[in-house]
């Protein structure tokens, strides 16, 4: 065979194998694309099957017409004149279009629409390749339906907890009130009693022993008065919390730490509480809600400090790429395994009947982390202590 047989045989096959391969990135194409070629008037000059199928026309309907043809009525007058005034820039468009299809349904594409241009750059036909993104609109329109009926849904429990609240204090105070009145009648009973002659020693006898039972009586109403009153201001932080606007900024730790415990400094001085603070970096939160964590962990130590030992509650960090982990130690009770993940639970306590708190410390605790893009865990062993981990965004300034 000849070299110029071989020659042309070579590029016939190149030829070929070009042409299958165009064939098969169209035929690709169609499968996925809606393309469609507009002239300098408007007007459709070339449709895929897929536009065709999507739309509910055929090739001869849309053929010399223009887009208005599917035209939705969704979007302004501004929104085209964007559109055509940024393609005949000659300056390539992308955005969502809602169309209507033949029979009336609507659907929407995410479009990019290139113009040609000519040798002195001015565009003389545009193609229109766009993808259905129907149904994630759909999905889309069902998320934003969801958020508004939980905002709604939140608004509404946030009304009923403040009137619950409100119409709660009223009789608290009552009870509080007759509660301390009825403390004062019964020292005032002790005193009473110290006149009573020693001839009449089984009366004062009797009224001892009523005095101690109405003093252990009124010790548990009192301090029940105030796990509702401590339940109540819980709830509504927790309602603020997710109805606040927020202020994610740099802020300092060390700051952020001290003011905290300057807040519990007569519960520490009284506990004897020794706290050893490491320096501290700059994280990313808002200063409220961090301030909020902090407070949290430091009263959540307090409450479970161990009766045999000086409380010590050491504060550290350690800088991780993006991310800062302080830890807050303590050598208090600690607790098993088991209640490491629930002790972050709403309204968990270990031990309901001997807690002070109302179990929600650590809910706020993690739930004001999250706002923030936080987290935290916890490590502890019985009669050792705890190790509470938070991970925070690093400042980018550093």
């Amino acid at each position: 065979m000849r070299n110029e047989d071989i020659s042309d045989h070579s590029s016939a096959e190149e030829m070929n194998s070009g042409l299958y391969t165009a064939s098969d990135f169209k035929q690709a194409l169609d499968e996925h694309t809606i393309l469609s070629i507009t002239g300098m008037d408007g007007k459709i000059v070339y449709v895929n099957r897929k536009f065709c199928d999507v739309s509910g026309y055929s090739k001869s309907e849309l053929m010399g017409q223009d887009h208005r043809i599917i035209n939705s009525g969704c979007h302004s007058k501004e929104f085209f004149k964007n559109l055509w005034g940024t393609i005949l820039s000659g300056s390539v468009w992308r955005g969502e279009v809602c169309n209507r299809r033949k029979d009336g349904s609507i659907y929407w594409m995410y479009t990019t629409i290139v113009p040609f241009l000519d040798e002195r750059k001015r565009p003389y036909k545009f193609i229109a390749i766009s993808s259905d993104i129907t149904e994630m609109k759909f999905h889309e329109q069902q998320l934003k339906h969801m958020e508004h009926d939980l905002d709604q849904k939140n608004r509404e429990m946030q009304s009923i907890v403040f009137a619950v609240s409100h119409d709660l204090r009223s009789p608290l105070r009552n009870v509080q009130g007759f509660a301390s009145m009825l403390s004062e009648h019964v020292n005032n009973l002790k005193k009473l009693t110290e006149n009573i002659s020693t001839e009449n020693s089984g009366v004062q006898n009797t009224i001892n022993e009523i005095g101690k039972e109405m003093e252990f009586s009124l010790g548990f109403i009192q301090s029940g008065v105030v796990k509702i009153d401590d339940l109540l201001n819980g709830l509504h932080v927790v309602l603020r919390m997710g109805s606040a606007p927020l202020s994610i900024q740099d802020l300092d730790l060390n700051e952020v730490v001290k003011s905290s415990l300057a807040e519990m400094t007569f519960e520490f001085m009284e506990a004897g509480v020794d706290v050893i603070e490491h320096d501290l970096p700059i994280v990313r939160g808002d200063r409220d809600l961090l301030g909020r964590v902090f407070s949290n962990l430091l009263d959540n130590a307090l409450k479970y400090s161990s009766p045999t030992r000086q409380l010590v509650i050491e504060i550290s960090s350690e800088l991780k790429e993006d991310r800062v982990l302080i830890q807050v130690r303590d050598n208090g009770i600690g607790m098993s395994g088991d209640y490491e993940q629930r002790i972050f639970d709403f309204f968990y306590q270990m031990d309901p009947a001997n807690s002070e708190g109302h179990g929600m410390g650590l809910y706020i605790v993690r739930a004001a982390l999250a706002l923030m893009n936080g987290e935290i865990s916890v490590t502890s062993q019985p009669d050792k202590g705890s190790i509470f981990t938070i991970n925070l965004p690093r400042s980018v300034n550093i």
